[in-house]
């Protein structure tokens, strides 16, 4: 398994964690872990994608020089 499946892997995790979350009843809803665990799988896929193209990230990450560099890759 590589680095990209891992992160893809953790992102799907963190996802569903988010969404199980927002399942729950309104007054046991912790709205900042969602929001958490949402950012977090999104900066997960948008580095996989990055490492699945055989391609470093750049620093300082950030989820939008995660998503400036997905497009330098594919508009």
């Amino acid at each position: 398994m590589d680095r990209s499946d891992i992160l893809f892997s953790q992102a799907n995790e963190l996802l569903t964690a988010a969404e199980h979350e927002q399942d729950r009843a309104s007054e046991d809803v912790v709205t900042h872990l969602i929001c958490t665990n949402s950012r977090q799988s999104l900066s997960n896929y948008l580095a996989g994608y990055i490492l699945r193209r055989q391609i470093p990230v750049h620093h300082p990450v950030s989820l939008y020089s995660l998503l400036e560099q997905c497009k330098s890759l594919d508009a």
